[in-house]
């Protein structure tokens, strides 16, 4: 049994249309005051509307010389606020207990167009997303784990759910989590070309229909009791429970009868220590659309029941800053926060008419409610159709104990245009060209981008390998997990070509395509997977990251199988963004990976490759004292390690590393890990080296385990622990 760490809020900061930090924001709710309005930074000639939620002060985050994206500024911002409210001093813990995980949707679209429109030259390295949380994460001196959560508008709501999975396990006492995005004129006009947008602020559950774009920044300091009370802080909310479910719907439109969001409300409330009778208030996703507001308040009342519906309160805050996209999940909790702080409830501005469709419910318009409540609820949805829940509670709740599942890897598969590997089988299997239309016709759809292709191609492959009998496999109750740097820059490609004509001349059949997690709403539509998920981005260590969020969720129970995905195309633009991180990326060739792994009981005789055992980080591997003190930490853990798979994008980062390990782990042999032709895809590249630790035995029954260790380009190191069990 696992005694799980309880899991607290001790500190939050926001910066959005609402205001620069919470007391503004509090006041702006207050006052039923919306900062909503004219879109004045960018030329919006041609477009049928220009009103959005342009974060306050936006001037002062570019008047200085760019170093950063913008997002990054808006988080740190964000971040610095919360520290001060959670009255924490990062220089008093030790920083590699310290962890930073980010939401972002749209990577570093602004600095991007502005590299584009020739005002610096820095955008293509700003806009890989996890270049964000790199920048902010170095800032503040973090040196624990950090990742970046690419769900679009769930990407803050997962970010602060793997937050709390990192304090129930151990692996942190101080999490800082949220997200951050920052508006640029391609994302405005994708969502106009999709005809989203509303003409006015907008006003979710109202006859008066269409979304409000906003930015910002919204971050969180959760933290475990025994760390509070340790440094003496102070817990203010906890969260209790996270959910997440895909619908398997459609690319763009929710499940109408909100399928999706129930299963993802139902997923949090069974591991929470609450029912849905406790449950008295939601903060909704709420975006003010046709095919949104009726169908997520449905989904709603069907999880937690009709009767426990008439006694819930919901509202949605869009209203007030619109939608923060990447940071909509952060900073629509920080706006239940601030108001349950003052004794209030956020309500929905600009709501004069009820739909139809939203009567029925208990909803808070207009203006604040005084109530005071004990357990909450935020929810999110997602292009992709990806859903997500939190409950929260003003008091401490005890979280059972939980009996954890063993991991295994099933198998792994790594596909490019000529071939595909076979890790079950351990064979390559060559032909002239993929072509998922040819191969696997009924995954096929038109307009399905390349680094799409190769997904569904890779899973198929993975499937087809395991060697089990796939019309008895629940497909339904799959979690699926899709790890992709930059998205498709395939796609975007098209869209910038589209921009470079006018705004107005943007395609609803590109902008979909352009957001990261596309991919992994296809890859629901194409297999039916319906459980956990997530998306995630990094400089190289991605699908590592995928794994450990896929493994997470099957030791609690979440889900019985999971996919892990990933991909990457090559194109001028990706060949740009790498080469400004002093990456040789002339490819050449589409790649993907997948692998399946599963928590379930195995059919008699069944072997599968490898136990999944832990995963560790270290966010810069330039400092030595900081990898000693996690090596030391993890000691026992890396006490049956017999060998130790090094891989890193550059040559560079192995000379420290090397020193650290042989001092560490003398008893293990170090293989440095590279690839028989270069350059490669990060997904290859971390794939490859995954199949040579899987490959490579350890030759001694006492050290039955094997250390993958991957560097990303920014010197940030993932490592996997791997109990080889296939004889």
């Amino acid at each position: 049994m696992n005694n799980k760490q309880e899991t607290f809020i001790t500190g939050y900061g926001v910066l959005c249309a609402a205001g620069e930090n919470r007391q503004a924001m509090l006041t702006c709710i207050k006052q039923n005051r919306t900062g909503i309005g004219r879109i004045h930074r960018f030329d919006t000639q041609g477009l049928a509307h220009n009103v959005g939620a342009l974060a306050v002060n936006f001037e002062a985050y570019v008047a200085d010389n760019y170093e950063m994206d913008l997002a990054s500024q808006y988080a740190i911002h964000a971040v610095e606020e919360a520290l001060t409210h959670a009255d924490l001093v990062l220089g008093e813990v030790d920083n590699t207990r310290v962890a930073f995980i980010l939401g972002n949707a749209n990577c570093g679209m602004f600095s991007l167009i502005e590299s584009i429109k020739g005002k610096h030259q820095k955008g293509f390295k700003f806009y890989p997303p996890h270049q964000i949380a790199t920048d902010v994460s170095r800032h503040f001196g973090i040196q624990g784990p950090i990742m970046t959560f690419t769900s679009a508008c769930t990407a803050s709501s997962s970010a602060i759910a793997f937050a709390k999975q990192l304090i129930e396990n151990d692996q942190a006492d101080v999490v800082i989590a949220g997200g951050a995005d920052a508006l640029s004129e391609l994302v405005y006009g994708g969502f106009q070309s999709v005809q989203s947008l509303s003409p006015e602020p907008c006003a979710p559950y109202s006859e008066k229909m269409g979304l409000s774009l906003g930015e910002g920044a919204g971050f969180l300091v959760f933290e475990s009791a025994q760390h509070i009370n340790k440094r003496g802080g102070a817990a203010r909310y906890q969260l209790l429970a996270t959910g997440s479910s895909l619908d398997a719907h459609h690319a763009t439109a929710p499940n109408p009868e909100g399928d999706g969001v129930r299963r993802a409300l139902l997923q949090t409330l069974s591991f929470a220590p609450v029912t849905a009778s406790n449950i008295e208030y939601v903060n909704s996703h709420g975006t003010g659309t046709p095919a949104n507001d009726g169908a997520e308040l449905n989904g709603i009342q069907t999880a937690i029941g009709t009767q426990a519906m008439q006694k819930t309160w919901v509202s949605s805050s869009k209203s007030y800053f619109g939608h923060t996209l990447g940071a909509a999940g952060a900073v629509e909790l920080i706006s239940t926060l601030v108001s349950q702080d003052d004794g209030l409830l956020p309500a929905t501005l600009g709501v004069d008419s009820v739909r139809p469709c939203c009567k029925e419910y208990q909803l808070v318009t207009n203006q604040p409610r005084p109530h005071v409540v004990d357990v909450f609820a935020v929810t999110n949805s997602a292009f992709g159709g990806h859903n997500t829940s939190m409950l929260l509670s003003h008091q401490e709740k005890p979280i059972p104990s939980q009996s954890l599942q063993p991991v295994y890897l099933l198998t792994a598969t790594s596909l490019c245009d000529e071939k595909v590997y076979l890790a079950r089988e351990n064979k390559t299997d060559g032909f002239s060209e993929f072509n998922l239309k040819k191969q696997f016709p009924s995954l096929f759809q038109r307009r399905t981008p390349n680094v799409t292709q190769f997904a569904l191609g890779a899973c198929q492959f993975a499937l087809q390998d395991s060697e089990l009998d796939l019309t008895q496999l629940p497909l339904a109750e799959f979690a699926a997990y899709y790890a992709n740097p930059i998205g498709s820059s395939e796609t975007l490609n098209k869209n910038l070509a589209s921009f470079c004509e006018g705004i107005a001349e943007l395609k609803s059949t590109h902008f979909p395509n352009t957001v990261v997690n596309a991919t992994l709403g296809q890859l629901a539509l194409g297999f039916g997977f319906k459980n956990s998920a997530t998306c995630v981005s990094d400089l190289g260590n991605d699908f590592l990251h995928a794994l450990w969020s896929a493994t997470l969720d099957m030791r609690e129970g979440r889900s019985r199988y999971a996919m892990v995905c990933g991909s990457q195309d090559d194109t001028a633009l990706s060949k740009q963004v790498w080469a400004a991180h002093q990456f040789n990326a002339d490819i050449g060739h589409f790649a993907s990976a997948a692998l399946l792994a599963t928590s379930a009981v195995l059919p008699a005789g069944y072997q599968p490759l490898a136990e999944i055992i832990e995963f560790i980080q270290i966010n810069d591997t330039q400092q030595p004292n900081s990898l000693d003190k996690l090596l030391k930490a993890h000691a026992r853990k890396l006490s049956r390690v017999g060998n130790i798979v090094l891989s890193a994008h550059h040559d560079s980062a192995f000379g420290a590393i090397a020193a650290s390990l042989d001092c560490h782990l003398p008893q293990a042999q170090l293989i440095k890990y590279q690839p028989q032709c270069v350059p490669r895809h990060s997904t290859e590249l971390a794939v490859q080296a995954l199949m040579h630790a899987l490959n490579t035995p350890t030759n001694n029954t006492e050290l039955d385990q094997t250390l993958l260790l991957s560097v990303n380009l920014a010197g940030s190191m993932t490592g996997c622990i791997l109990r080889t069990v296939r004889k």
